[in-house]
């Protein structure tokens, strides 16, 4: 139990750190990669997942394992950038869990105000369809969990952590690079999901564009505050609970 500051504080140092993050979704990102290999993969993948797995084709890395062996390689080069001490604890992995669960409950919540709005207005709403995959409950649910590694991987700790390093190159505080890469990934999170960015999206509308962007914007957060597994769990929490909702 966390009961006490010095442990809480550790606690959130640690559990931000990308050696943690790598622990927290490791095991979810081998259970997805060999569901690619049981289930049919149109079933599971996403654009974000499909985005990467074509950039590292591009330059000779085409097999299946090279995306999941690319997160790895990234996450212990992050946390070796850092220098963060090569010890993590494994008690720290149940909170974290938690903690992504408690967020995903928060977006669900999110929504449902953002639904709730809507129809006091008079607005017409539709739901954000988010990962809905077919082939069955299991299918879904490990489509649940691609998603929310690969989109959070490619929206996240690719496009806010180069942008934000390089408008601190550019003069920019710290604050302000953070503060604009998270938007321009909100921004670009919102969109992938529309036409605009992916010929596979869905017809653009206003309700599912702004609760997307807001939840970029909460994904962004956790990611630059909480680290990467966080952020992913709570993708992943959030898509799960949101499918079953009814």
């Amino acid at each position: 139990m966390l009961d006490s500051p010095q442990k809480i504080a550790r606690y959130w140092t640690e559990s931000a750190q990308p050696l943690a993050s790598l622990l927290l979704v490791a095991p979810f990102l081998v259970a997805y990669e060999l569901g690619l290999l049981w289930w049919d993969q149109r079933a599971l993948q996403n654009a974000a997942e499909l985005w990467l797995r074509r950039g590292l084709g591009s330059v000779g890395y085409e097999q299946q394992l090279f995306l999941p062996i690319f997160v790895c390689g990234l996450l212990l080069a992050a946390h070796h950038y850092a220098r963060h001490p090569w010890r993590i604890r494994w008690s720290v992995l149940p909170p974290m869990l938690c903690e992504s669960l408690l967020c995903g409950f928060v977006l669900v919540a999110l929504f449902q105000f953002q639904s709730a709005l809507t129809t006091r207005l008079h607005l017409e709403s539709v739901a954000p369809v988010m990962a809905i995959h077919g082939g069955g409950n299991r299918v879904a649910l490990l489509g649940y969990v691609g998603t929310g590694i690969y989109e959070e991987l490619f929206f996240r700790v690719l496009i806010i952590t180069p942008l934000a390093w390089l408008l601190q190159r550019c003069g920019e505080t710290k604050r302000m690079s953070l503060t604009t890469a998270a938007v321009v990934s909100s921004l670009l999170f919102a969109l992938a999901h529309f036409q605009a960015l992916n010929i596979t999206g869905e017809d653009f509308q206003w309700f599912t564009f702004i609760f997307r962007f807001l939840a970029g914007g909460l994904f962004a957060s956790l990611y630059v505050f909480r680290g990467f597994g966080i952020t992913a769990g709570t993708h992943v929490a959030y898509d799960i609970l949101i499918a079953s909702c009814p």
